[in-house]
């Protein structure tokens, strides 16, 4: 954040309950010092001590008077079910799950497609069922995936499958992991299935990622790899690539807008 002089965020996902996906002591500091201007959290329930405190901090945010209860969202089934169809080529993000709910907490977890920037995001949170390989398989709007979070830190998931890969087709795929984990995550299995398909894999083991907006007219986004351990400073930039949205930018009125705008061409972190 510091890279980029922003002291705020605009936007904290918490994708499951897991303690290795949202703790109370980090989250109590996330909200006291980086302010989101919008939170969005698992419908499921919360069932340890750990996801209870998250909860109850969460509840305590909303709370306050600066925050409208708009911008603090749970994220239901019945909330999913009640958004509208998504659209190709849009700003708009998509939630793909949880449609349902079932008795497999990491299948609960929530899997969003980030597209309100210049380069797209597909977050696959924890989940693993098959089932839900083939809700995203079914959807051709995941075709417009620049970017995937690989599912359940790149561990086993049935989720990530060949097939689904050849489908998305993204440019990157980024493994949110620590250097102490014990799973040794990315597998190898992982591993080796996206050099099969050529898709740059980046992992958070011993460094930050940082993926940029370039705000160029080209339509360019930026990967970066930020080493924690050398006294943060920033690192060469390692890929310069184009987003598959800038292609196909005059098919849509969303695009239109916001080109007509030059909004479209303004940095986006």
């Amino acid at each position: 954040m510091e890279l980029f002089q922003h002291e705020t965020i605009s936007l904290l996902h918490i994708t499951s309950w897991d303690q290795d996906h949202c703790t109370a002591s980090e989250l109590e500091w996330i909200l006291d010092n980086l302010k989101p201007r919008k939170l969005e959290y698992p419908g499921y329930e919360a069932d340890n001590d750990n996801s209870i405190k998250c909860l109850g901090l969460i509840e305590n945010y909303k709370n306050q008077r600066h925050i409208l209860s708009s911008s603090v969202v749970r994220v239901t089934p019945e909330y999913v079910n009640s958004l509208k169809s998504g659209s190709g080529y849009s700003y708009k993000n998509i939630i793909f799950h949880p449609k349902k709910y079932t008795e497999k907490a990491n299948d609960n977890s929530i899997v969003k497609f980030f597209r309100s920037g210049m380069f797209n995001v597909l977050s696959l949170g924890d989940v693993e069922s098959a089932e839900i390989a083939t809700l995203l398989k079914n959807s051709s709007l995941i075709e417009e995936v620049d970017v995937i979070i690989l599912p359940h830190h790149g561990g086993h998931s049935e989720v990530l499958t060949k097939d689904l890969l050849e489908k998305i087709e993204p440019s990157i795929a980024v493994c949110s992991s620590n250097h102490s984990n014990q799973y040794g995550h990315p597998t190898q299995d992982v591993r080796n299935l996206l050099d099969k398909l050529d898709i740059e894999l980046y992992t958070t083991k011993s460094q930050d990622i940082i993926i940029e907006s370039t705000g160029s007219h080209y339509g360019r986004y930026k990967v970066y790899d930020k080493k924690v351990n050398k006294n943060n400073e920033e690192e060469a930039i390692i890929e310069d690539l184009q987003p598959k949205k800038f292609i196909e930018l005059r098919k849509h009125e969303d695009n239109q807008r916001k080109s007509y705008k030059s909004a479209i061409y303004k940095p986006r972190k």
